[in-house]
């Protein structure tokens, strides 16, 4: 039995205080493309301030698979570890299905992620379940460099005594390549409000993506 009560206590403190809300996100407004595929790795850092003190609350690292359904409809699935920086505060898992949709072509789109946090199994008990839309905007130089801005709004759904938490966003990135069509480094940083909470959550981070044609044309 204290045991059982360990781990529940292990768990709330994972989800509510150890670590941050995913906030990087590493892409473009671009879609793949119909039959075109992505494969992405990270890592980003997250940092808690307030007036007195920053605090780095975990270290992430994780990776990503998309394929372009269309030329205007990506789906994509995400997987992270997060490793708390606090002492003794464990680790855990983020994962999430996320369909990216074109607003207007290759410079605005819209991500939503539907997402879990959880220890050990996904669809446990402790599992913490939020959506996370972002309206996302990239500005081309050629086809070496970009720059995207990203509006977004995070909501956890409530859960047995824990309610619901609700964060807002932006974010900052870029992406350097020989040619943005098969490969980019995007380096991102970003920024988390809790609305009534007297703390900021920073976020910093880079993505390693590569790009691959499965249409047997150019896009």
């Amino acid at each position: 039995m204290k045991f059982i009560l360990s781990l529940i206590v292990i768990a709330e403190i994972f989800f509510t205080s150890c670590v941050s809300p995913i906030n990087m996100t590493q892409d473009r407004a671009k879609t793949l493309g119909n039959k075109h595929f992505e494969v992405a790795g990270s890592y980003s850092q997250y940092v808690k301030a307030t007036e007195k003190s920053s605090d780095i609350t975990n270290n992430n690292y994780g990776g990503r698979i998309g394929f372009g359904v269309s030329n205007n409809v990506d789906i994509k699935a995400r997987y992270e570890r997060l490793v708390s920086a606090t002492e003794n505060g464990g680790a855990g898992n983020y994962l999430s299905l996320l369909p990216k949709i074109s607003l207007w072509k290759d410079k605005i789109a819209i991500i939503v992620p539907v997402c879990s946090y959880f220890n050990d199994v996904i669809f446990d008990s402790d599992s913490r379940y939020t959506i996370a839309p972002e309206i996302i905007g990239t500005f081309t130089f050629g086809k070496n460099a970009d720059i995207t801005g990203t509006v977004k709004g995070d909501y956890a759904f409530a859960r047995t005594n824990i309610e619901s938490d609700f964060y807002y966003g932006f974010k900052l990135g870029m992406g350097v390549s020989s040619d943005l069509d098969k490969w980019a480094l995007r380096p991102e940083s970003g920024v988390l409000f809790n609305p009534g909470q007297a703390y900021t959550i920073w976020s910093y981070g880079v993505g390693l993506i590569y790009y691959f044609n499965f249409s047997g044309n150019n896009k």
